[in-house]
């Protein structure tokens, strides 16, 4: 009677064993497969606060900070006065 009930004891580890196994692979499976709010969710865990968005600039913002950066590197191309405005500029000059 003793090696009967050891043998069930077994049986029903071995069930569960497989259940459990049967659940960590649904679980890795799952885990990467999108990185979303709701996979996180399904995980159980909170979403993630959202990245703030960045301002988006308007076209004439744009063309303006374009045409800013056109006349520094035309500046320091030419090697002129307001080259290092701005930066702190402390290059040492070529001899």
């Amino acid at each position: 009677m003793a090696n009967t009930l050891v043998e069930l004891a077994i049986e029903a580890l071995e069930a569960r064993k497989t259940a459990i196994d049967a659940e960590i692979a649904r679980l890795r499976a799952g885990t990467g497969a999108t990185r979303g709010g709701a996979a996180r969710a399904r995980r159980g865990r909170p979403p993630r606060a959202a990245q703030p968005r960045r301002r988006k600039r308007s076209l004439a913002a744009r063309r303006a900070q374009s045409q800013r950066m056109r006349e520094y590197w035309a500046r320091r191309k030419a090697g002129g006065a307001g080259a290092q405005e701005g930066k702190g500029g402390s290059k040492k000059s070529k001899k």
